[in-house]
């Protein structure tokens, strides 16, 4: 290394051995022109006591008896930058009887996790380069899903050489089994270069019992070929609705004493991640995905069709906003003909209004614990602000006990513009919720302001899962058109 600016150093680190180089100062501190060799190795970490050196890396090539071929090489790298802090915990808002109502507990989350394929410089001009690099954002992003200690955790945007690289290994070392359904497209650019969603569920809790993919392009092959009048308009229908998006249905056993031969709906529970087509003047096919998707799972899980009813819950990125199509027809279970939505479909994808509706009772778990009203954003970049991603539950099975609050744009904006950013390595937050399954549903709402800046509920914090590490959230536990990425 080369002597950084004085006070750059962290001087309480302890040293390490290091070879002096031909003219370094007898003190062992070089000046700012000379260089220390620090390691031969093939590799090298750096640390606290590096930040603010500049780093050569020299490398020669030899032959197998070690005589010279060529070389060396040199690489100089930009001084060493102290890592920034993790993301301050977001406080946790809870229900009133938080603590009451027996049943099942569980903490969920939904995630989605921005995909190296789509953090780049031209999307975020804003964001500097190195914080938008993979290696730099998986440390924070793995960090950030184990403080959650969640039990069940929905990702989208997941690349699929980075869950068998990272994201698989590192979470199954930390409890946690996994599925992951990429996306129906070719790779970009080599190997692995495809996202998708990938859940994960920690193994001492529950088991897989069902597990179910949906690609939504095939329903629109299948309907094209058989609604189409032409060549054309079967062209026209396929070139609005084959998006690659796809969708992941499991079905989760509560694992628990309880014999097989007594135990209920309430011991399983249907856990539904998907992701839906990001383009903004698309809400027709984000609609039409939609549809099928609440339509698959009467078929599966939930509904007259079915003969089941399974607690549900469906998590994701579904790239609308409240009061889209979308999320009319999941809050409501119908959608109105005069819904601006139906003005896109120029291709005459959707079915009529009226036979757009569905069974499933639905509540969105951060609206209804924010009296009805979602958080001002899920999402937030210099171009886009707003709420895109959701968690829904029935129910008639399931309550929510406690939310993570969104953190305020005072509090985002200090670490810059927008996301992603050096503290937050995402362009959306995390959604995470403790649920109860069971049990008495009946709740008393959120609570009231406690102390603090935080909103806390005056009741006890809600529970702690004996199969879960200490909550990580702080304790006790609410536009223009968004960038285009498939």
């Amino acid at each position: 290394y080369s002597g950084g600016p004085e006070g750059t150093r962290d001087r309480s680190a302890a040293p390490r051995s290091r070879k002096p180089s031909i003219g370094a100062q007898s003190d062992g501190e070089p000046d700012a022109n000379e260089w220390v060799e620090v390691s031969t190795a093939r590799s090298f970490l750096f640390s606290a006591s590096d930040v603010g050196r500049s780093f050569r890396v020299e490398v020669e090539a030899v032959k197998h008896d070690g005589s010279h071929l060529f070389g060396p090489r040199l690489m100089k790298t930009e001084p060493v930058l102290s890592a920034p802090p993790p993301a301050p915990k977001r406080p946790l808002l809870a229900a009133k009887d938080a603590g009451a109502g027996g049943g099942v507990r569980f903490r969920m989350l939904t995630y989605n996790i921005l995909a190296e394929i789509y953090a780049t410089q031209q999307m975020y001009p804003y964001c500097d380069f190195w914080a938008l690099n993979w290696n730099y954002r998986v440390v924070n992003l793995i960090r950030e899903l184990k403080d959650a200690a969640a039990d069940i955790m929905c990702l989208q945007e997941v690349q699929a050489d980075h869950y068998e690289k990272h994201l698989k290994p590192q979470l199954s070392d930390a409890g946690f089994d996994s599925l992951f359904k990429q996306k129906t497209r070719e790779d970009m650019g080599g190997k692995g270069k495809i996202d998708g969603c990938a859940t994960f569920w920690r193994r001492t809790k529950f088991r897989l019992a069902e597990h179910y993919g949906i690609e939504f392009n095939e329903p629109a092959r299948n309907q094209a070929q058989a609604e189409a009048e032409s060549d054309d308009q079967e062209r026209e229908m396929l070139n609005r609705l084959l998006k690659d998006n796809v969708a992941q249905i499991l079905v989760l056993e509560v694992l628990n004493r309880v014999p097989r031969q007594h135990r209920t709906h309430a011991s399983s529970i249907c856990v539904v991640n998907t992701h839906l087509y990001s383009a903004a003047n698309c809400p027709d096919v984000k609609l039409w995905q939609c549809n099928h998707l609440v339509a698959e799972l009467e078929q599966l899980a939930v509904g007259h069709i079915s003969g089941r009813d399974l607690p549900l819950m469906i998590c994701g990125d579904f790239n609308s906003l409240p009061g889209s199509g979308v999320h009319n027809l999941l809050s409501e279970r119908a959608i109105s003909d005069e819904h601006p939505d139906f003005a896109e479909d120029q291709a005459h994808i959707l079915p009529h209004a009226q036979d757009m509706t569905h069974s499933l009772d639905l509540e969105s778990v951060y609206g209804s614990m924010n009296g009805g009203v979602e958080p001002p954003f899920t999402n937030y970049t210099t171009g886009f602000r707003g709420t895109l991603d959701y968690m829904w539950y029935t129910p008639n099975h399931i309550r929510p006990l406690a939310i993570a609050a969104i953190p305020d744009e005072e509090e985002l904006l200090q670490n810059g513009p927008g996301m992603p950013n050096p503290q937050y390595s995402s362009d959306h937050f995390m959604l995470c919720a403790d649920m109860q399954l069971g049990g008495n549903l009946v709740g008393g709402g959120v609570g009231v302001p406690g102390v603090g800046a935080s909103t806390l509920s005056a009741d006890p914090p809600p529970f702690q899962s004996s199969s879960s590490p200490p909550n990580a959230f702080a304790t006790p536990f609410v536009s223009p058109s968004k960038p285009q990425r498939r």
